[in-house]
């Protein structure tokens, strides 16, 4: 019995959800290789087995289920949208039947940002155009090189702020700077609004959460809630959380060129930035990523 299976197998309903699941994905025999994926977790949401369902019939059969319910697809199959973006994009890798492949990786969590898949199908049409094998260019960037995946993601990532009241509601200076000195632990307690570390931006993000529940010794991890749909959870290392810092009002100063700040972007998170020009009339240019796919 898998950890995912074990840790959900005395909600209300799910056993037989589970089971009544299995069954229809070919037999009882599905049931361990399903429930050690994102499927688990998602099972109990209204309308989360029948989604999965459908998608698998449309995919090339219910046996498709199992190897397509990995943490990415199950998080993301409700969201709006998602679906027919997956299907357009498996479409053009050869056929629905590529879809269970494609979606075990990061692409899943990207398909339902509208800009993300504007600007993949625009790179495919100029491959069709240059007449390059599309599956093939497909194939290739999404399923073997992730960096894809954050180079399109960071396409649309050049920021142009254009007044005083967009720089004060979505900028702040670096929380926690690089002072010196020692820092005290920080204390973790249920229903604490808190921040959590992420991948995207300059050097980093942290999204706004709040604490649901506090892992007993000796784990170190904490459930946490996301602020920015105010459902959606994840089981995340204390090591990734930060208390909700206090960040001093930015001053002129703060927004030369080469300034590290923290940019609130789409409601959502705030990102490590950095300034990258400042123009005449007073916009201000930021990169949210550094290296070979900073603008």
């Amino acid at each position: 019995m898998c950890n995912s299976l074990a840790s959900n197998l005395l909600k209300p309903g799910f056993a037989d959800a589970a089971l009544d699941l299995a069954e229809k994905a070919g037999g009882l025999h599905t049931l361990p290789r399903m429930m050690c994926d994102g499927l688990a977790a998602n099972l109990l949401k209204p309308g989360f087995a029948d989604a999965a369902l459908d998608l698998a019939k449309k995919a090339g059969g219910i046996h498709t289920l199992p190897q397509m319910m990995c943490d990415s697809l199950a998080a993301n199959l409700l969201k709006p949208g998602f679906t027919e973006a997956a299907f357009k994009v498996a479409r053009r890798a050869g056929g629905v039947d590529q879809l269970p492949a494609l979606m075990c990786n990061g692409l899943a969590a990207r398909l339902f940002i509208s800009d993300f898949t504007t600007d993949l199908h625009a790179i495919l049409d100029i491959a069709e155009e240059l007449s390059v094998d599309v599956p093939m260019t497909l194939a290739r960037l999404v399923k073997q090189d992730s960096e894809f995946l954050d180079y399109v993601s960071s396409i649309r990532n050049r920021l142009e702020l254009r007044n005083d009241d967009e720089r004060r509601e979505c900028l702040r200076g670096l929380a926690g700077g690089s002072g010196g000195g020692k820092r005290a632990k920080p204390q973790w307690a249920e229903g604490q609004l808190v921040e959590v570390q992420g991948d995207c931006g300059y050097k980093g993000s942290w999204w706004p959460a709040k604490i649901r529940e506090i892992a007993p010794p000796p784990k170190q991890s904490a459930t946490v809630v996301y602020s920015y749909n105010g459902t959606e959870t994840d089981t995340v290392a204390k090591r990734r959380l930060r208390p909700v810092p206090e960040v001093a009002p930015l001053a002129e100063k703060d927004l030369g060129v080469g300034s590290e700040l923290e940019f609130f972007w789409k409601g959502e998170a705030w990102w490590e930035i950095v300034v990258t020009e400042i123009r005449g009339d007073g916009a201000i240019h930021v990169s949210c990523w550094s290296g070979a796919n900073e603008y």
